[in-house]
């Protein structure tokens, strides 16, 4: 007992005992809060550094699967070329729930048992599930998108089969919920008292369900899995946090905050120290998630290395956004070009490189430069019944099917088939009225995907896709996906 007390007070004080980061085995149980640091079962510290596996939270809900990508060893294989040893998997409430019309192929049973494999190939091989509801919704609707609080309609109950689903695999970690963001993304006290206590909030339309309602909904189970707890404003805000953390008896919580510095109100140093470092100076702090930017417009790696540096000297967790290969310009936040775990440029290989220093340096490195994003957006009247046409010679590219459209964050998710084999590049169009007008966007050549940063709050989007040949020779049109922003 004695010894163990001096090894933890030795790696709480920042010295002594190595810091597990990746391993070669299982991966670490008994995962628990000791001051500010996570320490495993035998009071070895650990630190999560991994990324972030999208997918689960939305191919279910828009009925054509489970995972975005694979989810068997050569994709785990992968991850750990790279150094990571945490993984964070978003789910959907209505699919694991199986409830409000979720597709019966892909929801219910059939979800849950998915992702328990998946959290078995993970601990197995070294890696640390970390479970998040990312897609909620109350009463009768399908969870398409995020809100801005959990539901007590239906997420108490999910939390509930969460835990007893995982609790006896203490390598998991519960995070919550993904982004809050109540009080119409305000950081006032209501927010806060909404964050923590639940129901009647402002900005929120349905009865919320609060941070201290969910922790005793998984302590009830007997679960002792490690918590995290994000902050409000898109996880960006710990302001309140610690006036606001709910009662654990376990005091097994950890605070979560998501940060992409360029479009997030705090995204500097100056704000890292006067916010999030009273934080880690009590509990362990972990960045859910973080990127160069909110859109993936910026090119480079500057400011994301500034928070990765804050993170190294704080001795805090982080979890890179995103392991899926969603875009190959230079600044879309995808950290790879295939599962196989070739790094997209500039983020994956300067994050890749990161990951492979066992002692990551407490000094500032920035090296990486800043430019304009490649994408491109014009705003082109067109009829509203309009076929694409070219004077240009050449074949016609088969046009791309099954376009799916989907809210993720601020963000609207677009995801087809590429049927074609001569394409050099896809044209995205959006519009609001139609197709009379639109809204144009780029991706290269075998994209398969899209995320749309610029839309607006409480509007309805309809997108549709092209592909256009090296000659200018453009497809007929795809499918129309239409959201809500609302």
């Amino acid at each position: 007992m004695v010894a163990l007390l001096i090894s933890l007070f030795l790696t709480l004080a920042g010295s002594g005992p190595s810091i597990r980061e990746a391993q070669a085995g299982p991966a670490p149980t008994g995962l628990r809060a000791v001051g500010n640091r996570i320490v495993d079962g035998s009071g070895q510290a650990v630190r999560l550094r991994g990324v972030n596996y999208s997918g689960t939270e939305y191919a279910c809900i828009q009925g054509w699967g489970i995972f975005d990508g694979p989810s068997d060893l050569a994709s785990v294989r992968a991850m750990q070329s790279w150094g990571i040893n945490a993984v964070r998997i978003p789910l959907n409430e209505t699919c694991w729930l199986g409830i409000n019309g979720a597709p019966a192929a892909y929801s219910g049973a059939t979800y849950q048992t998915a992702i328990a494999d998946y959290v078995v190939l993970l601990t197995a091989n070294g890696l640390i599930p970390v479970i998040e509801i990312h897609w909620s919704a109350p009463g009768t609707a399908k969870a398409t998108g995020q809100r801005p609080m959990l539901n007590r309609d239906h997420s108490p109950e999910l939390w509930r089969q969460i835990a007893a689903r995982f609790k006896d695999n203490t390598s998991v970690v519960f995070d919550l919920h993904n982004e809050p963001y109540p009080d119409n993304n305000s950081d006032t006290v209501a927010a806060w008292t909404c964050w923590r206590d639940g129901g009647t909030c402002p900005g929120v339309a349905f009865q919320a369900a609060g941070m201290q309602e969910l922790v005793t909904a998984v302590r009830g189970t007997g679960a002792t899995n490690l918590i995290m707890l994000s902050g409000i404003q898109y996880a960006n805000t710990l302001t309140r946090w610690l006036e606001y953390k709910p009662n654990d008896a376990l005091a097994n919580l950890a605070a979560s905050v998501h940060v992409y510095p360029t479009g997030n109100l705090c995204g500097s140093v100056a704000c890292y120290d006067t916010q999030y470092a009273p934080v880690a100076q009590q509990v362990p702090l972990i960045a859910g998630e973080f990127g160069e930017s909110v859109d993936g417009s910026v090119c480079g790696t500057t400011k994301s290395n500034q928070l990765l540096d804050w993170l190294d000297q704080k001795q805090a967790g982080y979890l890179a956004w995103v392991w899926n290969t969603w875009g190959t310009s230079c600044g879309d936040l995808s950290l790879i070009l295939d599962f196989a775990g070739t790094p997209h440029s500039p983020n994956g290989s300067t994050y890749k490189a990161r990951l492979a220093l066992t002692s990551p340096p407490a000094t500032p490195t920035l090296t990486a430069t800043v430019a304009t994003s490649t994408a491109t957006a014009t705003k082109t009247p067109v009829p509203a019944t309009a076929t694409p046409t070219s004077t240009s010679t050449g074949t016609a590219p088969a046009a791309p099917s099954r376009l799916m459209a989907g809210r993720v964050g601020r963000r609207i998710a677009l995801n087809w088939s590429d049927n074609s084999t001569n394409e050099a590049k896809f044209v995205i169009e959006r519009s609001t009225d139609n197709f009379t007008s639109v809204v144009a966007f780029e991706q290269s050549a075998n994209a398969t995907s899209y995320r749309d940063a610029t839309v607006q709050a409480a509007a309805t989007y309809a997108y549709r896709v092209l592909a256009v040949s090296a000659s200018g020779v453009r497809s007929t049109l795809s499918n129309v996906a239409t959201v809500s922003t609302k």
